[in-house]
């Protein structure tokens, strides 16, 4: 039930929630194509809409959905709306849309969460390619010259170093 019913975000992170099979060492998802929330800044009035949201929010990806406060219009500075975006291509910092007065206006787009890729070899959710390998090298220590027992000439008697504490519990 709970696989079905993804993705999960939590705290604007989406959580991969996969079956545990024995044996399993990498993760098998791609996330190259992801649903996440992208936040739309300086939408004109005449675009806040579902069809109008619908129309900027396709040049970043698929529309699925808005939220609560984007849906009722409770906050006109900036639109939050769930897309499913193709982050194997880069994503626009904003788009640019004509108004029907001929007008163009620049709308933000702020994409707050982008899954992890390798920069060397572009994959998605690993960085084993940049990882430094160090190379182990051997070095050999002065052995100590220790003397036999027999040796000493005297020994040194042992004091101890807590005589001076008296005991609190009685």
């Amino acid at each position: 039930m709970v696989l079905e019913s993804g993705p999960w975000h939590v705290l604007n992170h989406p959580v991969v929630v996969r079956r545990w099979e024995p044996g399993v060492t990498k993760l098998d998802v791609d996330l190259t194509k992801f649903p996440v929330w992208v936040n739309l800044k300086g939408v004109p009035l005449e675009l806040y809409t579902k069809r109008g949201l619908t129309f900027i929010a396709s040049g970043i990806g698929t529309p699925l959905y808005m939220d609560k406060a984007t849906t009722f219009k409770q906050r006109l500075y900036s639109a939050e709306v769930f897309i499913e975006i193709d982050f194997s291509v880069d994503n626009p910092e904003y788009l640019e849309v004509e108004l029907k007065n001929g007008f163009v206006v620049k709308i933000g787009v702020d994409i707050p969460w982008k899954p992890p890729k390798c920069p060397k070899c572009n994959v998605f959710g690993h960085f084993d390619c940049i990882k430094k390998h160090v190379e182990k090298v051997w070095i050999s220590k002065e052995p100590k010259i220790v003397q036999p027992i027999d040796e000493i000439s005297s020994v040194q008697s042992v004091q101890p170093v807590l005589s001076d504490i008296k005991p609190t519990l009685d």
